[in-house]
């Protein structure tokens, strides 16, 4: 019994010391936002200010626990503006999330937060940061690191290898580290999920033991200087989901061992000296989304099988050297939502079924050896943003829905062996900013219709069989730079109103059939721009656009003429005869010469007689 009165005096005693701990606690918590607010300005920071010091626990982005403690910090995208006050765990040492990322904070890394050591969670992407970084080996509980986006400098901070907690590590663009190597050790990392390394200066080679690491879901090494083969080893990795290699000086074949890789949704590849076939593995992922092989030195065929999967959204095989037919049913059980086979050496028909799901926004086979007909289920497919088959050997009308889809922005049908009409349906196009159909067989008449498309900056329909009048609405066209109608049929004038596309950089209507005169108005457009050779214009070539370069823009008119004073490589035009108006005015010009003469000679004659009398 006597002991009671001990313990009673030890709880109070003990309660007034936590009483007194919190109290610092609060009060160094509190210290630490008001540091915050005189180094940092934003819109979170002023709703803090009109809070009373104590209520932190209730600012905006703050996370507390029940004993008031601040756990949480979470301001990212707040357009916070300063540098982030140092040894934040000194004064909030139960921290353990904080993100700041999408600020604009600048300096250095904040050197405290290594001291952080119940801190789990720390974001800090796409910030201002540079300097060096600390050693990261006391911050034990860490699992997800992100300084994406930053201008970090010195070398790479391989301590991180010793957070055996850490899930994601992501160094994403920061591109002014030293040239580094991955270390060996990093395979010591077990639990990682996501290693996103892409651009930060990454030599070497990609290390098999990658392939012990089953816990990856995302592994992102592009953007880099990594040479070498691809590790078959990568197979091993049973979550892998997305597997990003691009952008650097990677060789030999694709292991076949990929194909293991079931979870994979997305894979790039590209911008590398990868050779050899694709493999049918790869092809046959039940879960593949993207497929990005671009750049490369591939050969062979791309799998048939490809055209079975029933996921594929994306397909970028171009400047490559692959052969062979495309995949008739590709597009057929999938959702394709871009395709780009360009700059390789595929032949047969066009797959027919490419936009069947519906969401086609790109179809780029340019540069290849695709013949037959544009399948016309295309000319359905109103979801295109960017349509483009130039430099094949296609054949047969172009589609009418082709040439009237409303979301396409460039529309490219160039150097094939089309034929048919440019409907008037074209005014349907009214997202279209590119037109090209150059270089084909393509007949009619330029309907006045295209006008409509007031977006359009760039058409090319040079080399066909066009015929009639240039339509005087392509005045319409404000933002119209390149103009290229050039070796085709066209007959009637020039429209005076071509003057009034005053964005033009580039205007061709050579070898045409253009008759009358150059209209004086042109000079109001860039002259160094204008190609009106072989027609059969006639007149008096307007003198603004009479200069020593421009001279072979108007040649093979033999009824063009210039002014008698002009510049020598206009020598080939014949003189322009002078017309009534301009004898008149010599006339007038000859006859005040001569009163001037006469006059002067009056002068001096009563002058002579006046000094003889003087005499």
């Amino acid at each position: 019994m006597a002991l009671q009165p001990f313990f009673r005096l030890s709880s109070v005693v003990l309660l007034l010391s936590l009483i007194n701990y919190l109290g610092a606690t609060v009060d160094k918590q509190s210290q630490y936002f008001t540091l915050m607010k005189s180094s940092l300005s934003g819109n979170a920071l002023s709703q803090w200010s009109a809070q009373a010091e104590s209520s932190y626990c209730n600012y905006t982005g703050i996370t507390c626990n029940i004993q008031g403690h601040v756990i949480k910090m979470n301001l990212t995208g707040q357009s916070l503006k300063g540098s982030f006050p140092a040894d934040v765990c000194s004064y909030l040492p139960e921290l353990r999330f904080l993100d700041i990322s999408r600020n604009d904070i600048t300096g250095s890394f904040p050197q405290g937060i290594i001291n952080c050591s119940t801190m789990e969670v720390l974001i800090m992407n796409n910030l201002f940061l540079s300097g060096r970084l600390p050693n990261f080996s006391g911050m034990k509980s860490l699992r997800i690191l992100d300084l994406s986006l930053n201008k970090f400098s010195g070398d790479f901070p391989l301590s991180i290898t010793k957070l055996s907690n850490l899930e994601v590590i992501n160094f994403n663009e920061c591109d002014h580290f030293n040239p580094w190597e991955l270390p060996e050790n990093i395979t010591r990392l077990v639990r990682l999920k996501e290693l996103v390394l892409s651009t930060t200066i990454l030599q070497g080679s990609i290390l098999p033991s990658l392939g012990n690491m089953t816990s990856l879901v995302d592994l992102e090494l592009s953007g880099n200087f990594l040479k070498g083969q691809i590790p078959p080893e990568l197979g091993m990795l049973k979550n892998l989901k997305y597997l990003m290699l691009y952008y650097n000086e990677l060789s030999g074949k694709i292991p076949e061992e990929l194909g293991n890789l079931a979870e994979l949704t997305d894979i790039d590849m590209s911008v590398n000296l990868l050779t050899g076939k694709i493999p049918e593995s790869l092809c046959r992922l039940p879960k593949l989304q993207g497929l990005q092989l671009y750049n490369n030195s591939l050969t062979g065929e791309i799998p048939v099988v490809l055209g079975n999967s029933t996921t594929l959204s994306i397909l970028s095989v171009y400047e490559n050297f692959l052969t062979g037919k495309i995949p008739q049913n590709l597009g057929n059980s999938s959702p394709m939502v871009a395709i780009d086979l360009s700059e390789n050496h595929f032949s047969g028909e066009l797959p027919s079924d490419i936009c069947r799901g519906g969401k086609l926004s790109y179809f780029l086979a340019l540069s290849n050896m695709f013949t037959g007909k544009i399948p016309e289920t295309y000319a359905e497919c109103t979801s295109l943003v960017r349509f483009r088959v130039s430099n094949n050997r296609l054949v047969g009308s172009v589609p009418e829905g082709i040439l009237s889809l409303p979301k396409a922005n460039i529309i490219d049908l160039a150097d094939n062996q089309m034929i048919g009409t440019i409907p008037r349906a074209i005014a349907k196009a009214k997202n279209m900013s590119e037109f090209y159909i150059q270089n084909n067989k393509i007949s009619g008449i330029l309907p006045p219709e295209i006008s409509e498309v007031v977006n359009l900056v760039k058409i090319d329909l040079s080399n066909n069989s066009l015929s009639g009048p240039i339509p005087a609405e392509l005045s319409k066209l404000k933002k119209l730079n390149l103009l290229l109608l050039r070796d085709n049929n066209f007959t009637s004038s020039i429209p005076d109103l071509l003057s009034q596309l005053m964005s033009l950089n580039v205007l061709d209507l050579s070898n045409n059939q253009l008759t009358g005169n150059i209209p004086d108005s042109l000079s109001k457009l860039l002259p160094h721009t204008i190609n009106l050779s072989n027609n059969h214009l006639v007149g008096p070539i307007p003198g603004p656009l009479i200069t020593g370069e421009l001279a072979d823009s108007f040649s093979g008119n033999p009824r063009l003429c210039v002014p008698a004073h002009t510049y020598p490589s206009y020598r080939n035009f014949p003189l322009c005869p002078q017309t009534h108006k301009q004898k008149r005015l010599i006339w007038i010009w000859v006859t005040v010469a001569l009163a001037i003469v006469v006059l002067l000679l009056a002068v001096v004659v009563f002058l002579k007689l006046c000094s003889r009398k003087k005499k």
